[in-house]
């Protein structure tokens, strides 16, 4: 089998680790990511890739933020996370999407930037999601992706809503 055969593009990069990941699998493969930040799939870096094809495999609501924009990509899981705010935010900064929580976000956001992670548990937000604000509980983590240079590319954003306990 040629890597023609399994996906590879003509600089030899594949798609295979787009493989499954259901309704936002299917979309991150459709998607034109060369009119976003990101670029071309054939040019993530593999770092981006691997986190990417981990957000896809899992059943757990995930969010990557890769780059200076902060591009968001995010699995099946995040939907309901997203709400009337999908499909727009796939491939949109993250500050512009949640800017109705940035108060909140912003220094877990920032730390890890810095190359820290962050925990928050039954974090207190308001978020638009709905076309309005509504109050609403999240644990969730920001942990550094380090790409291929050590530094850090981007993070890594699992989040479960809370909101129905608290």
């Amino acid at each position: 089998m040629t890597l023609r055969q399994v996906g590879a593009t003509p600089n030899g990069q594949t798609r295979d680790f787009l493989v499954g990941g259901g309704i936002m699998g299917a979309l991150i493969r459709s998607k034109d990511w060369s009119t976003t930040p990101l670029g071309a799939i054939e040019t993530w870096p593999q770092s981006l890739r691997t986190t990417v094809s981990l957000c896809l495999a899992s059943n757990f609501p995930i969010d990557v933020i890769w780059g200076p924009q902060y591009t968001q990509i995010y699995n099946d899981g995040y939907l309901p996370i997203c709400a009337r705010k999908h499909p727009q935010s796939l491939g949109e900064d993250f500050t512009q999407t949640w800017a109705s929580a940035w108060g909140i976000l912003d220094k877990a956001f920032g730390g890890a930037l810095a190359g820290e992670t962050s925990f928050l548990e039954n974090q207190r937000t308001f978020l638009d999601r709905n076309g309005y604000l509504e109050e609403t509980f999240f644990t969730f983590s920001l942990s550094p992706i380090r790409d291929e240079s050590g530094k850090v590319g981007g993070l890594f954003h699992p989040v479960i809503e809370t909101t129905p306990q608290c």
